[in-house]
């Protein structure tokens, strides 16, 4: 058999095949001149592909998947948390107005103060990862966030609500990097898209289940509920060990090794396997290390690309308009007429982001980041625009009593677009591109900014809305959907199936590209 691939080696002129197929054998003897080497290359390919497909799994990989999955699962239910801060004002605001339990003027605080306390929470976030690192982070979080639902339910007073919503903001702002950090930083490259867009398809989890519960229960048990959630998070955190890339920052190696083992399911036998892989994330960190004070500041005026484009993505992320329908379902569906129930028509629009967020998240790792950013942006603009058509005919006292179910399926559609893109990808970004020495510092700033922008959307939408009326907002948030196209078309490398150091080498060489032609005196942006 050697001797056999020796000789096609010889004859085709390639050194790298080890091994042939015997149908491939028997036919290149049978002919020889018959078939060109691209030909053989392919045949050999699609037989090895064939070969792949039908290997069993080995133990130890079911083992160490199930670990990873086990562990993204544990950080990302905090965003299930996450989800009932956000949607809880949906059902239980209009029913406090109606009821006299809250004031008309105090509705927005009680929808404005979580963006605000995560704001702080997501800038507190920083130092907190940093030096206490992305598992306790999260452990720390947990019963403040109970403490703070329990409180709403209890609801003894207005200044009690408002201290139990900004404090579970708080709480979001705080958990948002770290989970997203953490799950990055444990799982594989090749199943990194799917698991780090876990934390979207749970928090849409969240806003469903909150819509379906806040039809049924009152809204003190509903906080109740919800309430609960966050204890499952401290439990699945309690068990999982700590991110290895923040253990060899830190330089813990002997806690970053037993991590590792325990996230790929490996024994302390495979020395090899371990001392490759600590290797690996020392390197990324050496290379931010041990410079001086001007070479830092270098650094990081290179790292500020990456941070440049997360935040161009958070803000297509809050401007499509997302958390002013999720915070405002109820009152959007009551305001367009529609003869549905506005909780049942909110369910609706929470089952679809809950669907369709999965189903980004199952092919995000094989469609790229960026051809699911560019059709979400498009299903969003096509959706919103007659949305907004229709208002402006209602409010124009145009007879609508034939088009009512524009809102609803507008509606369906923009989740839909959104949950296949900018409801999953931007913090999943965030995650991949940022330089181990600023990744901290960056993701609390790009969460923060996030944040910022949630609450200007959330805070000011009925003020927009008695300025330029439903359809002047609606239009608003179609026109940026718009321009998000082109931006992400030229300005967004694809890190699909790239380990984070390989995707902050990419950045990297890029700089330092670009560095060069401005020495040379010329200067190309095309190359990322």
């Amino acid at each position: 058999m050697n001797k056999t691939n020796f000789n096609l080696r010889k004859n085709h002129r390639r050194s790298s095949y080890s091994s042939f197929s015997l149908s491939s054998l028997a036919e290149s003897k049978l002919d020889k001149n018959s078939k060109s080497y691209s030909e053989l290359n392919t045949v050999n390919h699609m037989e090895r592909d064939k070969e792949r497909k039908t290997e069993t799994p080995s133990p130890k990989c079911k083992k160490w998947l199930l670990i990873q999955i086990a562990v993204a699962i544990a950080a990302s239910s905090s965003f299930i948390v996450n989800g009932g801060v956000r949607s809880w004002s949906s059902p239980c605001v209009p029913r406090w107005l109606e009821t006299g339990k809250l004031a008309h003027d105090d509705a927005k605080f009680v929808s404005g103060l979580p963006p605000t306390g995560a704001l702080i929470g997501a800038l507190v976030s920083g130092p907190m990862l940093q030096f206490l690192g992305r598992r306790r982070t999260l452990l720390i979080a947990a019963l403040p966030w109970s403490a703070s639902f329990i409180l709403l339910g209890i609801a003894p007073s207005r200044s009690a609500v408002f201290f139990a919503r900004i404090t579970m903001g708080f709480m979001v702002g705080l958990t948002s990097p770290a989970a997203q950090l953490y799950i990055a930083e444990c799982v594989e490259p090749k199943i990194r898209g799917i698991l780090g867009s876990l934390t979207a398809t749970l928090m849409a989890l969240g806003i469903l289940v909150t819509y379906v519960i806040g039809k049924f229960t009152e809204c003190d048990v509903l906080a109740w509920i919800i309430s609960s959630s966050s204890v499952f998070m401290l439990v699945g955190m309690y068990f999982c060990p700590e991110s290895p890339s923040w253990l060899v920052y830190r330089k813990r190696m002997e806690e970053a090794r037993r991590s590792i083992c325990r996230l790929r399911g490996l024994s302390d036998t495979e020395d090899d396997e371990i001392t490759k892989e600590i290797d690996r994330i020392n390197e990324a960190v050496n290379n931010q290390e041990d410079v001086s004070v001007m070479k830092g500041l270098e650094q990081m005026a290179k790292s500020l690309k990456p941070l440049f484009l997360s935040l161009i993505l958070m803000f297509f992320q809050q401007f499509s308009g997302i958390n002013a329908i999720i915070f405002h379902a109820g009152t959007i569906f009551k305001a367009s007429g529609s003869s549905i129930d506005n909780n049942i028509s909110a369910i609706v629009v929470g089952a679809v982001q809950f669907v369709f967020t999965t189903a980004a998240m199952i092919i995000v790792d094989k469609s790229g980041r960026r051809i699911l950013l560019l059709l979400s942006s498009v299903v969003m603009f096509f959706s919103l625009f007659p949305l907004g058509l229709f208002f402006y005919l209602k409010n124009n006292n145009f007879n609508v009593g034939n088009i009512q179910w524009i809102p609803l399926i507008s509606i369906v559609g923009y989740m839909i677009g959104h949950s296949i893109g900018y409801n999953t990808i931007p913090f999943l970004i965030m995650s991949e591109i940022f330089p181990p020495s600023f990744r901290n510092i960056f993701s609390a700033l790009s969460s923060s900014f996030n944040l910022f922008c949630l609450f200007l959307v959330v805070f000011f939408y009925s003020s927009m809305v008695d300025c330029i009326n439903e359809e002047g907002v609606f239009w608003l948030y179609a026109s940026i959907c718009l321009i998000s196209i082109p931006s992400v078309y030229y300005l967004l490398p694809e890190t699909k199936g790239k380990s984070l150091e390989e995707v902050e080498k990419l950045f990297r060489n890029h700089s330092e590209k670009k560095t060069e032609c401005v020495n040379s005196g010329f200067v190309n942006d095309s190359s990322v």
